[in-house]
């Protein structure tokens, strides 16, 4: 009667895919930008078709240091920060046979003015090569639009400072001279940066001064759509990049660096124009301004730092973070829950030893073919472009099939629990060298792998009449790594498009591992050509 009522190996293998792949487009669709805000919001809000009206005078044309499009943007905040809040300040920095820089300064007094003060910034030159739409054009209106809607609600406790810097784009000299040369420096308290490296995509927050643990909380108290981990600020630092936060960062100033990546081929280009710009970017944005304006405008901003923390979001709707310090038990917990499902497995007859090693070796060969498969693919994909979100899914579709035959080809000779016991044993080789060498990322392997871990436990001692629990079971602990490592692929692409499918495929090849125990539901009968239970 078991035999009958036990679904088909098709079956299985059909639950398990259209379970998947609903759980990877739930994902996709819930991390999508909220949409716009129209101009005729309360006064209160945000509002990207508000700021869009300062950005068709902004980004018109490069305005690059020392052009005459550069004095008309100048000349224009000049007079709509006069007209919101009166004259602002014009600091000048001179430089040698160079024309001089002009930060642009504004403070909104708040009701209690001993204390620090907040600091908006963003930078108002662009290249040469494009209208600089997005880099900095969507910073800039941000802080305007910010200011007008912080002007027609009641007053934060905190002065806010508006630094409209210049010269960011030599790089950073005019941060610099404000942090050498103005007497404002010393009253800011924390410093919010806005930037941007494409023309689309959500909002991250990517960066953090050090001693971010109260950041962080409020972070994910006050922002309504977080976008941000800690996996960002640690590859942040091994890149040559820099932004004011870099110079502000610097001289000890707490801060929270902002920008979105997506379409990241418009970047320094023509075509970072207002064409290209997505006005829900500018929404997100200014969502994040005003939202944390508020929060930090009215807390003490004396002590603001704290022990660093991990922290990831999820699907953009809560940030989840614990101290760092949590980093090394974590890593022993899961080293020991690896050692104790591994030694289930080895006592109750499911696993041996040299297959389980055989099961680490396929997995690891497996990797490689799939970054050897996608750099030789490299060479005739698309580097960037609109289109090259058809070319992701088949690639990672190709590098699916490819693991899937494979471990079918490896099942000949091998119980499917014994590679799924390798497979996690690798990945958790792996968390262990992540979380030593780069403890912002550990989060990212750590706790799926833990959820793996649990359901090949269960797999490995459910009696096979449960069949359907077992399926139920191992769906629910796959959606942790799921989510993601969806969320993941998608930053990644967003940020280099296929420019670098073999970082793609790394991190879909840690995903299938994870997966690996959806595996033990099947093995390959001798000389048979359908899997049924282990």
């Amino acid at each position: 009667m078991h035999s009958r009522m036990r679904p088909s190996p098709l079956v299985r293998f059909v639950l398990v895919l259209a379970f998947v792949g609903g759980v990877i487009a739930l994902t996709l669709c819930l991390t999508k930008l909220p949409p716009a805000v129209a101009e005729g919001a309360p006064a209160t809000e945000f509002s990207s078709v508000r700021a869009l009206k300062h950005l068709s005078v902004i980004a018109q044309r490069p305005h690059p240091v020392g052009s005459a499009e550069h004095q008309v943007v100048r000349d224009y905040l000049v007079r709509e920060l006069s007209r919101l809040n009166g004259p602002p300040e014009i600091q000048t920095a001179a430089r040698d046979n160079q024309p001089p820089l002009q930060n642009i300064l504004l403070r909104l007094k708040g009701s209690n003015s001993r204390g620090k003060a907040l600091m908006l910034t963003a930078h108002y030159d662009s290249v040469a090569s494009g209208p600089g739409a997005s880099d900095d054009g969507s910073g800039v209106v941000t802080l305007l639009e910010t200011l007008r809607a912080l002007k027609a609600g009641a007053p934060l406790k905190n002065d806010v400072i508006f630094l409209f810097t210049d010269g960011e784009e030599l790089p950073v000299l005019g941060a610099r001279a404000f942090i050498d040369k103005n007497p404002s420096a010393k009253d800011v308290g924390l410093v919010l940066n806005f930037e941007a490296r494409g023309t689309s995509g959500p909002v991250f927050m990517f960066e953090t001064s050090k001693s971010n643990g109260t950041l962080i909380k409020e972070l994910s108290h006050a922002a309504p759509r977080p976008f941000t981990n800690s996996l960002m600020g640690d590859l942040y630092k091994l890149l040559p990049n820099t932004t004011d936060l870099t110079v502000f960062k610097a001289a000890g100033l707490p801060g929270l660096n902002f920008a979105y990546i997506d379409s990241a081929w418009n970047y320094h280009k023509a075509g970072d124009n207002l064409s290209n710009i997505d006005e829900r970017s500018i929404q997100h944005q200014g969502s994040y301004a005003l939202a944390l304006t508020r929060r930090f405008g009215d807390r003490d901003l004396q002590n603001i730092e704290a022990p660093d923390v991990i922290y990831f979001d999820v699907l953009g709707r809560k940030v989840f973070s614990y101290p760092q310090t949590w980093n090394l038990p974590l890593t022993v917990i899961l080293v020991l829950f690896a050692a104790g499902v591994s030694i289930l497995g080895l006592r109750a007859g499911r696993a041996r030893f040299s297959r389980v090693i055989f099961g680490m070796l396929l997995f690891a060969g497996s990797t490689v073919c799939a970054v050897i498969v996608a750099m030789l693919l490299s060479k005739v994909l698309p580097r960037a472009g609109p289109s090259g979100v058809y070319y992701l899914w088949i690639l990672l579709l190709l590098i699916t099939s490819m693991v899937l035959l494979i471990y079918a080809f490896a099942a000949r000779r091998i119980r499917l629990s014994e590679l799924s016991m390798g497979a996690l044993l690798v990945l958790v080789l792996l968390a262990v060298a992540v979380n030593l060498l780069l403890p912002g990322g550990s989060f990212l392997l750590t706790w799926p792998l833990i959820f793996s871990l649990i359901s090949l436990g269960v797999s490995l001692v459910l009696p096979e009449r449960l069949h359907y629990l077992h399926l139920v079971i191992v769906a629910v602990c796959s959606i942790p790594g799921i989510v993601l490592f969806t969320q993941m692929i998608d930053n990644v692409f967003q940020g280099f498009s296929l420019s670098a499918p073999h970082v793609l495929v790394i991190i879909e090849m840690l995903l299938l591992g994870l997966l690996t125990p959806f595996l033990t539901g099947w093995r390959r009968l001798d000389g048979g050509t359908t899997f049924v239970a282990d």
